[in-house]
């Protein structure tokens, strides 16, 4: 974005819709369960990967149809990428409580972020050699284009994990409702959302 000489601003106003698309959860997570949320998440994860592959098509857009245009074309596909996100991590929530068992799952959880962040560094230390070497969209086509093999690789583990049904009533919109305004009932469950948002919002 930075490249493409946007202003500070507009970057963060692009970036924000990641959080912010969550809110689809609210409304969503019905949809999920009746349609399957494993297969939900397949399809939301798999499919934002071509979607974000389109980005190697920027320099042809850049030189073609110009800087305005391919302003307009990346954002599109964040604003899309951003939703398929949404609702992909709306269905894996819950399914990750049909395989990941109750007495087990606060260490899951624990060593799921410790091998999250030793990969982010270490992908971020790799994509800053990368970056650091020449000018010009080049070196970030090469890094989305390795992410968006390795991101469809783990969709097809993902793919071996069981649960994730469809569930034929699982769309009363009514039922969830009364299930949202139960939790948040739960002074630690409020507490929990409260530490996340503090989190969400402070992070860089």
């Amino acid at each position: 974005l930075g490249e493409l000489g946007l202003p500070k601003g507009q970057i963060g106003g692009l970036l924000s819709l990641f959080p912010f698309c969550g809110l689809l959860a609210l409304g969503f997570a019905p949809v999920a369960a009746r349609l399957g949320r494993k297969r939900v998440f397949l399809w939301g994860y798999g499919v934002r990967k071509p979607v974000m592959a389109l980005l190697l098509l920027l320099p042809w857009i850049v030189s073609g149809a110009g800087q305005t245009t391919a302003v307009v074309f990346l954002s599109i596909i964040i604003g899309v990428f951003a939703v398929l996100r949404a609702l992909a991590e709306t269905a894996y929530f819950p399914w990750s409580q049909e395989f990941i068992p109750n007495h087990v799952r606060g260490s899951f959880a624990a060593w799921f972020t410790v091998v999250c962040l030793l990969a982010s560094a270490g992908a971020l230390a790799i994509a800053g050699q990368v970056i650091s070497r020449d000018g010009g969209l080049g070196r970030y086509l090469l890094l989305i284009g390795v992410g968006c093999v390795i991101g469809l690789g783990g969709v097809a583990v993902m793919a071996k994990i069981p649960g994730g049904e469809p569930i034929h009533d699982g769309g009363d919109l009514a039922a969830h409702f009364r299930g949202m305004r139960e939790a948040l009932a739960d002074r630690n469950f409020t507490a929990y959302l409260g530490g996340l948002a503090g989190l969400t919002i402070g992070a860089p």
